[in-house]
């Protein structure tokens, strides 16, 4: 790997020459705004000496990587941000909107910005902050980005050294604002990672953090320099040491909502259920037969085919050791055989062969079913596979829907009531909204699938007991 160009980058500043400046001027607003060429007085992080701008960036003669306040501006989509500039090293001042001249003064080290992660419940981009050891830390942080979201996820990071040796961020970056839930849900995982590494045991819980924070989001400073901490201009540089932001390829919504559903234990309740509850003889071994099918179906439905027999197998055991009536014989046919020894390599086999016991519509565009109800029937239909959810009742709410249809979120409910009123999803509950004292509710839908009709599905949401795992036929 090509070692990162971390704090040694953003040293060579000595063709830069700072001047100090009056630090009561920083909190006037109007002053980001000036010419800092024109007015010697400056901000409190004083008046920077360079030549002249390329594309109305500053640079210094000593070649430091700076990006381009435009290139910035499109990763972190800061026309929907706020910013807030530093004060006795400090952001406790009034968040404006963010300005082109503002954010080019801020990369030239001639004012200290933060800006806000959040656009309402929307994360503009996703960080991680060290404070402390980031180069032992950065090829596991590169190992982490690989594993969890391959090759896309490690080229939509880019990383900045911080103002001293060994703080650094890691900057995930997305084609658009995102779900907040989503992007923290990625970097705490990323972060979790880091965390249980060996370099990281003697970090400080507060050397280690990462953004949006839980409900405001939170302020980040992102390149630029931190005056603070009298740091110098800082520099972005990929996980593999590529300076600057020409790596970038941000996450898609879709890339991203994939790589989380990716990292929670995706077992499903009834599946946890199954496996805790006893097995009773009284039961029969053709429903155990099915319980078993439907044990497959998930493992094949998580781990694949090569790898979810070995989970099969450890599940089945733990059935076996909670249900010891399985050892009996059976009262039908006096047969002493346990169904997991004779069924075992039966029910896997059978379950490979149809994965799911439920078969979806095979809807073409036509009079009658618009393209938006035939997309959002098929992706509803990808998304009840991925997490193992039952295809005639099911949670979502349009926000997520969105994500997952790539679209707006009135978009996703214009295209879920066409499938309702083409027959091919039902709205079991219309959902509702979060009020004060009241929390939300998700919009309930079930997926008409083949053999059946909306009101067949309809009645199946009064009798919500489990996966059709006896429907194996």
């Amino acid at each position: 790997m090509s070692q990162a160009p971390l704090q040694e980058a953003g040293l060579d500043v000595d063709v830069v020459r700072l001047r100090p400046s009056d630090n009561g001027a920083a909190h006037h607003d109007a002053a980001l705004f000036q010419d800092p060429r024109v007015n010697s007085g400056g901000l409190a992080s004083g008046t920077i000496i360079h030549p002249e701008p390329h594309r109305g960036v500053y640079r210094s003669d000593a070649g430091i990587n700076v990006p381009e306040a435009v290139e910035l501006w499109k990763l972190l989509h800061l026309d929907h941000a706020k910013m807030v500039v530093q004060s006795n090293g400090q952001y406790k001042g009034q968040r404006v909107a963010v300005t082109h001249e503002a954010l080019e003064r801020h990369l030239a080290g001639e004012v200290t910005l933060a800006f806000t992660v959040l656009h309402y419940k929307l994360a503009l981009y996703a960080v991680i902050d060290v404070d402390a050891r980031f180069p032992e830390l950065l090829p596991i942080v590169r190992a982490g980005a690989l594993k969890v979201g391959g090759d896309d996820l490690l080229a939509a990071i880019f990383c900045t050294n911080g103002s001293d040796l060994g703080r650094a961020k890691v900057i995930v970056n997305f084609t658009q604002p995102v779900a907040a839930h989503d992007a923290r849900k990625l970097v705490q995982h990323l972060c979790r990672r880091v965390r249980a590494s060996e370099p990281a045991q003697d970090l400080q819980r507060s050397e280690l953090s990462v953004y949006p924070h839980e409900r405001s989001g939170g302020l980040v400073r992102i390149l630029g320099r931190n005056v603070g901490r009298s740091g110098s201009i800082e520099t972005a540089f990929s996980l593999d040491g590529e300076p600057g932001l020409s790596h970038v390829r941000p996450l898609i919504r879709a890339k991203l909502a994939e790589i989380v559903a990716s990292l929670s234990d995706n077992l499903a309740p009834w599946a946890k259920r199954r496996i805790e509850t006893p097995w009773l003889r009284t039961e029969g071994t053709a429903r155990h037969f099915g319980h078993m099918v439907a044990l497959a179906r998930e493992a094949i439905r998580i781990y694949g085919r090569r790898r979810g027999f070995h989970y099969y197998d450890q599940w089945l055991e733990k059935v076996r050791a909670a249900s010891p009536e399985l050892s009996l014989r059976s009262y039908k046919t006096n047969d002493s055989r346990n169904v997991i020894d004779h069924s075992r390599n039966g029910a896997w086999d059978y379950a490979c062969k149809r994965p799911t016991s439920w078969d979806p519509l095979e809807l073409q565009v036509r009079k009658g079913i618009p393209r938006g109800a035939v997309r959002a029937y098929n992706l509803l239909v990808a998304f009840v596979r991925r997490n193992g959810l039952r295809p005639n009742c099911f949670g979502i709410d349009y926000e997520r829907s969105g994500v997952l249809f790539d679209t707006s979120k009135s978009t996703a409910h214009r295209w879920v009531q066409c499938a309702a009123k083409a027959g091919v999803v039902v709205i079991h509950d219309r959902g509702r909204r979060h009020t004060k004292g009241v929390p939300g509710k998700c919009v309930r839908l079930g997926l008409v699938c083949r053999g059946q009709t909306p009101d067949q599905v309809r009645a199946i949401r009064t009798n919500p007991s489990g996966p059709q795992e006896a429907l194996i036929a």
